[in-house]
């Protein structure tokens, strides 16, 4: 038991006026001056996330309506919350104690009152326009005592008209917080789950080097995409994957029965990222300009590994490995002062069809 609440619990006793029930604490404003600004920004972010949900979380229009819909429930919740913990400031604290024979006011500024219910009263004017705006005034000894925003005072204004403790509605407050967690589960569902699940697309890209999102974060399942079922061959489009979670066609010499032009025959995805880096291999000589030295560059083996997805269901099917046995020196290469530049070997057209065969077949 709180503090206050021992305080409150000791004067109820001494008053004579029972044990104590519940205690209501003066709250600041749900909308007050700063959560009216904020639920304007609110509004603005919904509109936008239903606007460009799409583009940026990889969210479907519903699911972007959704959360836009998660943001303003949740704003209005945040603000809810705040105000029922928030403090009212000094002077202003201020709790009033329901107990079986009366209640129990105690302030900052003011000395603690118990009050019998014979003398609680409660007036309460003709509403003005909407049934909410109407005020509540409690009579004690001649003072009057507003009844604003408390906690649970809903409830206040029920016991202080009928003279009795009103029992805490366990069941809205579990509604209440039954939709708390519905909001913060669309949240996650449409900001943190995609990170994690595999999207779904039900239209086919116009190009082969669109389904790089096949391949990027938890990769995305083409639904319009014919199985890979039955003979060979599978066609397959290789992605190579970068530091930065993008992906990139990586356009090889395979047959063009293995690796097709048209998004409409793929069947597979091959992911591929650098697993290995070998000891040089060579050095290649690079010409900046007439006027100026060559540069050189060491080249590297690398082991690539490629992971293969069916298209249609992003199901993984499996894993191989590839060396870069191709040590001819890159035509061009790409020098960034102030760093360790270096080139790459290659894998051939006749390793990748060795190692991809168990998977497209033919």
């Amino acid at each position: 038991m709180g503090r206050h609440r021992t305080e409150l619990a000791g004067l109820a006793e001494e008053g004579g006026i029972g044990p104590l029930r519940r205690v209501h604490r003066r709250r600041a404003p749900v909308w007050s001056g700063g959560a009216s600004a904020v639920m304007s920004i609110a509004i603005l972010a919904a509109i936008l996330t239903a606007i460009v949900g799409p583009i940026v979380f990889g969210a479907t229009v519903v699911g972007s309506l959704l959360l836009g819909a998660a943001i303003l429930l949740g704003t209005a919740a945040g603000a809810w919350l705040w105000a029922q913990v928030a403090p009212v400031g000094i002077g202003r604290q201020q709790r009033i104690a329901v107990c079986d024979g009366g209640i129990v006011i105690s302030g900052e500024s003011a000395r603690p009152e118990v009050l019998p219910w014979p003398q609680v009263h409660l007036e309460e004017p003709p509403p003005i326009g909407d049934p909410s705006t109407r005020v509540a005034l409690l009579h004690r000894d001649g003072d009057v005592e507003t009844i604003d925003e408390y906690t649970g005072r809903r409830e206040l204004l029920a016991a202080l008209r009928q003279h009795r403790p009103v029992p805490v509605p366990y069941l809205r407050y579990a509604a209440t917080g039954a939709a708390v967690v519905a909001v913060a589960a669309l949240f996650v569902w449409q900001l943190v789950l995609p990170r994690y699940l595999t999207r779904t697309e039900d239209r086919l890209p116009a190009r082969v080097d669109d389904l790089a999102p096949a391949c990027e974060g938890p990769g995305t399942a083409y639904s319009a995409a014919a199985p890979a079922t039955g003979p060979g061959p599978h066609p397959i489009a290789l992605f190579q994957l970068f530091d930065g979670g993008s992906a990139q066609r990586l356009v090889t010499d395979l047959p063009p029965d293995t690796e097709p032009d048209r998004p409409d025959a793929v069947r597979l995805v091959g992911c591929v990222t650098t697993s290995e880096v070998k000891p040089e291999a060579r050095t290649c000589e690079y010409s900046v300009s007439i006027t100026t030295a060559a540069v050189s560059l060491p080249l590297y083996r690398i082991r690539y590994r490629i992971e293969v997805y069916e298209l249609r269901t992003h199901r993984r099917l499996g894993k191989v490995s590839v060396d870069s046995d191709d040590t001819t020196c890159p035509e061009r290469a790409t020098v960034v002062a102030g760093r360790d530049n270096a080139v790459f070997g290659r894998h051939t057209a006749a390793q990748l069809e060795k190692a991809l065969t168990r998977f497209v077949g033919g």
